[in-house]
């Protein structure tokens, strides 16, 4: 099935890895929407192991997050787990590593490492150049929701509600804090 996929592709761009690479991309892409996602982390795995120097810096750490996304998805998180770390270790300044390492901790309902894991992504992130408002956002709206499943309201209110400061258009905060505001509203 690999062959018949990427011949198509690969025969217009024979010799250039570059597009054998995006080849194995796309087909994990397909692999993923035909439910296989076990099959689409051998891919991944093949890309990051074959064509490494293809996918250098933030194209890396892309590639480095749809993997880890998909093992999740499979419920491989120990190997999810430890990509994470990879990603952290290759790319220390980088903060989409911890972010990576908090969803898998967060997806485990392991909130108190998740909510430690969010907190370094934050401050890796201030020298992180190319961390926009949003990214923040997104980062503050996870360790809110890692706060909130420890019933720990008040100071998720307050992540949610910096995270909705630097982007008020992050729904899924929003829809959170409204959330938590009823709860704390209602009482114990």
């Amino acid at each position: 099935e690999l062959a018949q996929t990427l011949r198509p592709i690969a025969l217009r761009y024979i010799g250039h890895d570059l597009l054998w690479g995006e080849a194995h991309l796309e087909y994990a892409r397909r692999l993923i929407q035909k439910g296989r996602p076990q099959a689409a982390i051998a891919e991944y795995r093949a890309v990051l192991n074959y064509y490494p120097e293809i996918f250098l810096g933030a194209n890396e750490v892309k590639l480095w997050e749809q993997l880890i996304e998909t093992e999740v998805s499979a419920g491989r998180y120990s190997d999810a787990e430890i990509d994470a770390a990879r990603l952290m270790g290759r790319f220390p300044d980088n903060p989409w590593g911890a972010v990576q390492l908090g969803k898998v901790l967060l997806a485990q309902s392991r909130f108190k490492e998740a909510e430690r894991a969010f907190q370094q992504a934050m401050k890796i992130n201030k020298s992180h150049p190319r961390f926009e408002d949003a990214q923040r956002s997104y980062v503050l709206y996870l360790w809110g929701a890692a706060m909130a499943n420890q019933r720990k309201l008040v100071p998720a209110q307050r992540k949610l509600a910096r995270a909705l400061k630097l982007d008020p258009h992050n729904r899924a905060a929003e829809k959170m804090l409204m959330q938590i505001n009823a709860d704390l509203e209602r009482g114990p």
